[in-house]
Parts: structure tokens; sequence; C-alpha cells
């Protein structure tokens, strides 16, 4: 199993590099600076001690991925520096197609 996991980090990181990289490009679309931290690993332990404090401009969500045998928790954090910026974005929430999503062969 542990040869299957590697690959699998590996894809992760790399769609998680992705996913920043587009939200970074939206935003400097909306004239809003931004910088991406790399995706990094972390324990449990290591998550909670770094959202210490309830912030009114952080913004967390996480999810599960589970598979035969294993499963890890993925988490984002945006941390908003300049709220006003955020007055000119519209947020729309936009339906998810039957078809889209990762694949794993």
């Amino acid at each position: 199993m542990k040869g299957v996991l590697k690959p699998l980090y590996d894809l992760f990181m790399e769609y998680s590099n992705l996913v920043a990289g587009g939200v970074s490009q939206q935003l400097h679309a909306s004239e809003i600076v931004s910088g991406i931290s790399l995706p990094m690993a972390t324990s449990g332990f290591d998550e909670l001690i770094a959202s210490d404090a309830v912030r009114s401009t952080s913004f967390f969500d996480y999810w599960m991925i589970c598979g035969e045998g294993f499963s890890f928790t993925c988490t984002a954090i945006v941390d908003i520096l300049e709220g006003a910026k955020l007055d000119g974005l519209n947020f729309k929430e936009e339906e998810e197609a039957e078809d889209g999503g990762l694949e794993f062969l």
C-alpha cells in the first residue's frame, strides 16, 4: 500500500498548487495582490496549533479523502489582509458537473 500512497500524495500536492494558482490568478484579475504558500503535510496536532485563534478575516475548510485501507484529511486556509478589496468580487456558487472531478486508474 505504501507504494500506492506516494504517487497519490504527489498528485494531491500538485493539485493543491493548481487550485491555489487558479485562485491567485482570479484575484490578480480583480487587482488584488495575493500570495500562495506551498502545500504542506502536517499532523492534526500541527494543524490545531496553526489555527489557535478565531479571526473574522480567516476562512477554513476541510474535506476527507477515503479509500480502501486509507483516509486523509485535506484543509484549506485563506487569510484576508485587505478585506475592503473583496467588496468588488462576485461570489457565485456553480453547480458541479456530473462528469467532472479526478479519476484514479
